[in-house]
């Protein structure tokens, strides 16, 4: 029943759409700079102005100050001059640098995800490939999608710094960045489709329920990391990242594994007015 996916996504060749230009690369040596968006593109220059290399060093120190201030403070409550001020740069830099105050915090927010999405693209393709039973490959396929950004997230900056920030961007961040992140989905794709081909069983709405969970799971692995340390009484451990990942592996591969719902009529078990 799988099959239909490609009706639904197209052709999509993933492998090629993640490039990495000098500033990503840059940053992705810095765990303290990467978050999970895409790349936002050089800003356009003014007429004569000579083009800024991606990764020059007034930038990088206004995106590393601008951080720091976005996780303790409201976007609306911190102004520019205390950015270029705590960057020590001038007050024009941000917008030659980066538009406007949204512009900084769009590239701030899509700062360094090429490289989660290269080591997914590049797990993804180890699974596919890789000899073994289904549920071999199965694993291998969540493993993929849910390891790097599971082992980021864990990192100490991003919990100090990316957490507080992503959960600002929520609430006030320029819109183009919340919309980003409810409708972004290009990355699931690939992920999908190996399903489909590992699980010919399986309706695609059930594949996109299955992967929902998985992701939600995932996702609770940096926002969630905080209140499940205090529940627990430190009974969670998190400083040993691959072991957090292999438990979210092992949950989640029976549920992926698991066989159709059974569909039920609605109005099943309901009683009869009257």
């Amino acid at each position: 029943m799988c099959d239909i996916v490609e009706q639904v996504f197209g052709s999509f060749n993933f492998g090629t759409s993640v490039q990495f230009n000098q500033e990503e690369s840059a940053l992705s040596k810095s765990p303290s700079n990467a978050t999970p968006a895409q790349v936002v593109p050089t800003e356009t220059r003014r007429r004569g102005r000579p083009l800024l290399p991606e990764n020059n060093e007034t930038r990088e120190r206004i995106l590393t100050a601008a951080q720091e201030l976005f996780a303790t403070r409201s976007f609306t409550q911190v102004n520019v001059r205390e950015i270029t001020d705590a960057a020590a740069v001038s007050l024009g830099a941000i917008n030659y640098h980066f538009g406007s105050k949204d512009g900084l915090v769009t590239a701030l927010f899509r700062r360094s995800v090429p490289e989660l999405l290269a080591q997914r693209t590049q797990m993804l393709d180890a699974a596919l490939q890789a000899d073994g039973s289904r549920e071999t490959k199965v694993r291998e396929v969540i493993r993929a999608l849910v390891a790097p950004v599971i082992r980021w997230s864990l990192l100490a900056d991003t919990q100090k710094y990316y957490v507080p920030f992503l959960e600002r961007v929520r609430l006030d961040g320029p819109l183009e960045v919340r919309n980003a992140l409810d409708s972004e989905t290009t990355y699931l794709r690939p992920f999908v489709s190996a399903l489909c081909t590992l699980l010919p069983g399986l309706p695609i709405s059930e594949i996109h329920w299955r992967l929902s969970f998985v992701l939600g799971i995932e996702h609770s692995m940096h926002t969630e990391v905080k209140r499940w340390q205090a529940m627990s009484a430190g009974a969670c451990d998190f400083a040993d990242a691959d072991a957090v990942i292999e438990r979210v592996v092992n949950f989640s591969l029976p549920g992926l594994l698991a066989p159709p719902p059974a569909l039920t009529p609605a109005s099943k078990g309901t009683r009869k007015r009257g």
